[in-house]
Order: C-alpha cells, then structure tokens, then sequence
C-alpha cells in the first residue's frame, strides 16, 4: 500500500518523454525513455526540454551550456546532429519547459 502511495504521489511530480533524434547522442538516444520534471532552478551541464524559438509546437532535448540573466544557451551534445543555440541563439527561460531528471536505464524497473 504504501509503495503504491508513493509510485501515485511521484507521478504528479514527473513525466516520462521519449527521445527523438540524434542530437544529444551519445548522452541520450533516439527511442530512450527519459524523465523529466518542472523546475525554475537550472545550471551549466542540466539537460532540459525546451521550446523550439522558430518552430511552433516543437520541443527540443538540449544541455545548458550557458546562462545569461533570464537567457540560457542550449547545446546539443553532438554538434553534427543538432539544431541549437550555435544557429538560433539564446532562449528565455521562460522557454524551458522540464528539466531530465534521470533516463530509464538508471532504474532497474
């Protein structure tokens, strides 16, 4: 019961995502499950789930790799595959959407 409890609790808290595409290989890879969650505290290295700036309804997989005030650059960890800050620039904050908490093959479930 009390499992069952916690299992329900924690799922308000965090969403499962599927990775798609290459551009965080080989961090993260296409059809990976990964975790994420709601946060306003992000840092240099955290690999979150953003917005598109160009491209309406699109999310993108992305680590910080800078943070200016309320502007964060976001760098895909394989430079051939990605379409991030090195193209479009820095992103609000406020375009952050979760931050990856763990991927699923860190858990033994």
């Amino acid at each position: 019961m009390i499992t069952v409890i916690i299992v329900f609790s924690l799922a308000r808290y965090f969403k499962r995502a599927k990775v798609e595409g290459n551009s965080m290989y080989p961090a993260y890879k296409a059809g990976e499950t990964i975790f994420v969650s709601k946060s306003k505290n992000f840092n240099i290295g955290d690999v979150v789930v953003a917005s598109h700036p160009h491209k309406k309804n699109q999310l993108i997989l992305k680590r910080i790799h800078g943070i200016e005030g309320n502007l964060m650059e976001l760098w895909g960890d394989n430079p051939k595959e990605s379409s991030d800050s090195r193209q479009f620039g820095k992103i609000e904050r406020s375009s952050i959407k979760y931050k990856v908490i763990l991927p699923k093959r860190h858990l033994n479930w």
